[in-house]
């Protein structure tokens, strides 16, 4: 019977979360809220955080629901696991994406975990993506709404964790969810989506990094070399940039097209220039969903969230994984997400490692 299992539900604050646990409840399962305590410092000078709010609604949504509600604190987990790698690789010069290891370590990884310790059977997300099982086989796609779709932030998930989690509201669009949550009267049905970085709030990256990063002035130069202007600190730019350069005058756009380190500086150049185009590039950490294939494999890959999927070949070479697309990407950008699609279903993912371009 339904009733018997037990699924924990996380609870953010928002209406996905609250739609979730509510469509849960109805089919007779015995569901819980939780929600995960990651970040409680201010992220800004009002002294505002964002999680005294979230937790607050998703508290009024279990007693709405009348289930059970508890707090998981995971805020050591989730420095060491995302803050602290996302802060090394920006040092870097890398671009990561915090919400993808958001999801692996914490989501997936701790919540998951902790959960099943309590005697939990699955958990459920709000996630806009779909989970199907054929012959014991799981299988992830996007979700039916491709404006809202989140599958590219799961790239890492497997059988493993796949086995054991639910997306109620992928097979849903986004009004639709809104209209469920009105017609039962959750007190959230009308909030805002969460915007910024995973679980931190309404925060700009660069106003995150300079938090914990200092400001080091370098120059900014064009192809030639020739310095245009100076900018803050290398790793508050990233691949493809155009606003805040410190730089002015030119006559016509230039973008960050190459990040040296060593120098501190920063090359830009026109947005068709042959340095923002890659047509091949390496990839790190790769999961599958299923199993790794054992020989190339044709796949669409999508670099960066809600861009367009490129054709490409995916194979592996003396141990490493490398990505050739059918025809150049601009600003192919290294500590990104790669994500491998055939079709809609999601096949894995990898972090862009090493982009083959030409750059002076």
């Amino acid at each position: 019977m339904k009733k018997e299992i037990k699924i924990a539900v996380a609870l953010s604050g928002g209406v996905d979360s609250a739609t979730t646990a509510a469509l849960l409840k109805e089919e007779g399962y015995f569901v819980a809220g939780f929600f995960m305590q990651n970040w409680s410092t201010p992220i800004d000078q009002r002294g505002f955080c964002p999680a005294v709010a979230d937790v607050a609604t998703a508290r009024m949504v279990a007693n709405q629901l009348k289930i059970p509600f508890y707090v998981l604190d995971f805020e050591e987990d989730y420095y060491k696991k995302v803050v602290k790698p996302f802060l090394e690789d920006y040092k870097k010069g890398l671009t990561p994406n915090p919400d993808v290891l958001c999801n692996k370590f914490i989501k997936f990884g701790r919540f998951l975990e902790t959960t099943q310790k309590l005697g939990f059977k699955k958990i459920a997300t709000g996630h806009y993506a779909l989970i199907k099982e054929k012959d014991d086989i799981f299988h992830l796609y996007r979700g039916i709404d491709k404006s809202k779709d989140q599958s590219y932030f799961l790239w890492t998930l497997t059988q493993k964790e796949l086995k054991f989690t639910l997306f109620p509201i992928g097979g849903f669009y986004k009004k639709e969810v809104r209209a469920m949550a009105k017609k039962r009267g959750l007190v959230n049905a009308d909030r805002k989506d969460s915007q910024g970085i995973c679980f931190i709030g309404p925060i700009e990256v660069s106003q995150f990094l300079q938090r914990f990063l200092p400001k080091e002035n370098g120059p900014v130069r064009d192809e030639n070399g020739k310095i245009l202007g100076y900018h803050q600190g290398i790793w508050f730019y990233t691949i493809g940039q155009r606003e805040g350069l410190g730089i002015s005058g030119t006559s016509e756009p230039l973008y960050v097209a190459y990040k040296d380190i060593s120098t501190n500086s920063l090359y830009v150049v026109p947005r068709n220039h042959p340095w923002l185009f890659a047509k091949e590039f390496k990839v790190r950490d790769v999961s599958f969903v299923q199993t790794v294939p054992k020989e190339a494999l044709r796949v669409e890959v999508v670099i960066r969230y809600h861009s367009q999927p490129h054709p490409a070949l995916l194979s592996l070479k003396n141990g490493e994984f490398f990505l050739t697309l059918d025809e150049p990407a601009w600003a192919v950008t290294e500590g990104q997400s790669a994500v491998f699609y055939n079709k809609d279903e999601l096949i894995g993912g990898g972090v862009i490692d090493r982009v083959l371009r030409t750059r002076k």
